[in-house]
């Protein structure tokens, strides 16, 4: 009989209906148990990164919505009008706005534009065009999307005034741009992971030994509490990777942010935003307990044109997948040639398939959303000769996007936590997981459609009213004539 399935069996018989949930992340305390939907009544949700790169969760609490709402107001009396009202499609010029970041720079200002930092209030991609430059007209590369006025929330995070969505942020646009270049080296994937060491899985495995054989009734939620916070002394740090993009970056922050927080709902930790399965609420007592979730994108959601020169965004974003790990011989985590408990792919296809509505009850879905639109953007460029089609210059992005990344301290650690609570019979291990991203995975053939009436598009986007403007809104659509 193997250790663990000894362990296993001890585990049964001491404590009965008690499952131990180890996670090597740290959330606020909350309910296991609890299923709520997102209300101004519910904390806000981020993390934090102290100077020695730890990252921990915080929670900022809100009770009455009224500091949230003071701060949506103070934003749409200070932005200009154009800016604070949501529109269908706004457009932003890269070559006017990289101009424009150029003449700041010649004028030796110390701080970029706000509209320039939140990209105008771009809400999400849906259309990217390639206006080709044609003798001495300079060409250019149009973003296109929805986008209405900003603030920023409790947590720091910059979100829309009417949507609560996030913005797109000029640094994640930056680190977009430079993952794919016109020449040189492309990210063959972005990504992150987060992952158990070595030493301390052998301590943990030592630990599972010192475990008593008796728990009585009335000492069950002192144990399941010291079991917390003995399964945490000796799983310590867990080691975080990015892959891809530099870590001080905000988009490696937001991937890094996503997998961690899916992990703290999974086993309890952190209520779930909208109602779902959670890993947690739907564990049974047979379920094996070394568990990994990561995030993947949806790639078949792309139109192209024929002479790739516009791109429309369609569709759903991301998934969850599972899978079994256990810990090999010489300690490292290894995959198993066992299915997803049922559990495990449970809760992956729940928040798959409530994708969207969780992103917009927690931003920072909608931020890894919003990372993998950029990042598909900046491959269809740098794949296609849309840089040197267009021959606009995006440098200054480039580098105003890496002076705002100086900024930040990379997170490289995050400490061990344990969640205990009395349901089932095993001892189950979130063991890792992270971010996989493959843009030019997006840009297979087999996995793009045509798109439908470019030419339309073009039109719709039109051209600013001034010749300095970096942005404007496009027309709105036309409406669809009755057939009857």
């Amino acid at each position: 009989m193997s250790r663990s399935s000894r362990f296993e069996i001890a585990c049964s018989r001491v404590f009965g209906p008690l499952v131990l949930a180890l996670f090597a992340f740290v959330p606020s305390e909350v309910s296991a148990q609890t299923q709520l939907a997102t209300t101004v009544q519910l904390p806000s949700y981020g993390v934090a990164i102290d100077a020695d790169g730890t990252l921990r969760a915080v929670a900022v609490g809100d009770p009455t919505g009224a500091l949230t709402a003071a701060r949506a107001m103070a934003a749409k009396r200070t932005l200009p009008g154009d800016l604070a009202e949501p529109t269908e499609l706004r457009v932003v010029s890269l070559r006017r706005l990289n101009e424009a970041l150029e003449r700041g720079e010649e004028a030796g200002a110390d701080t970029v534009d706000p509209a320039a930092l939140h990209l105008a209030g771009l809400l999400s991609i849906r259309y990217v065009c390639v206006a080709e430059k044609s003798g001495d007209e300079p060409g250019d590369v149009l973003l296109a999307g929805p986008a209405e006025g900003w603030f920023d929330d409790l947590t720091g995070r910059s979100i829309g005034i009417t949507s609560g969505a996030p913005t797109l942020l000029l640094e994640d646009l930056a680190t977009a741009l430079a993952a794919y270049p016109a020449k040189g080296d492309r990210a063959a994937y972005v990504g992150c992971t987060i992952n158990p060491r070595i030493e301390n899985l052998a301590r943990f495995q030592a630990y599972q030994r010192t475990i008593p054989h008796m728990v009585p009734q009335a000492q069950r939620a002192a144990a399941a509490d010291s079991l917390r916070r003995g399964v945490a002394e000796s799983l310590g740090l867990a080691d975080i990777r990015t892959f891809g993009v530099e870590p001080t970056t905000h988009l490696a922050r937001t991937l890094i942010e996503a997998d961690y927080r899916m992990k703290s709902i999974g086993v309890g930790l952190e209520p779930p935003p909208v109602r779902m399965a959670t890993y947690a609420s739907v564990l049974g007592g047979s379920d094996p307990g070394l568990v990994r979730w990561w995030f993947e994108p949806e790639y078949e959601r792309l139109r192209v044109d024929e002479a790739k020169l516009s791109l429309e965004a369609v569709g759903a974003g991301l998934k969850l997948s599972a899978e079994e790990k256990r810990i090999g011989p010489d300690g490292v985590l290894v995959a198993s040639t066992e299915q997803p408990s049922a559990a495990a792919k449970r809760y992956a296809d729940s928040f798959t398939t409530h994708y969207a509505r969780v992103a917009q009850a927690s931003p920072v879905y909608a931020e890894m959303r919003n990372a993998v639109e950029l990042l598909v953007a900046a491959a269809f460029l740098s794949m296609h000769g849309g840089y040197e089609r267009s021959g606009a210059s995006l440098d200054a992005i480039i580098a105003a996007g890496e002076k705002l990344s100086e900024k930040h301290v990379a997170p490289t650690q995050v400490p061990c936590v344990a969640n205990a609570f009395w349901k089932g019979a095993r001892l189950i291990i979130p063991a890792g997981g992270g971010v996989s991203i493959e843009p030019l995975r997006a840009l297979e053939e087999n996995n793009l459609a045509p798109f439908e009436d470019p030419d339309a598009v073009r039109k719709r986007v039109g051209e600013p009213a001034a010749d300095d403007a970096w942005w404007w809104n496009a027309e709105p659509a036309a409406p669809v004539r009755s057939r009857r």
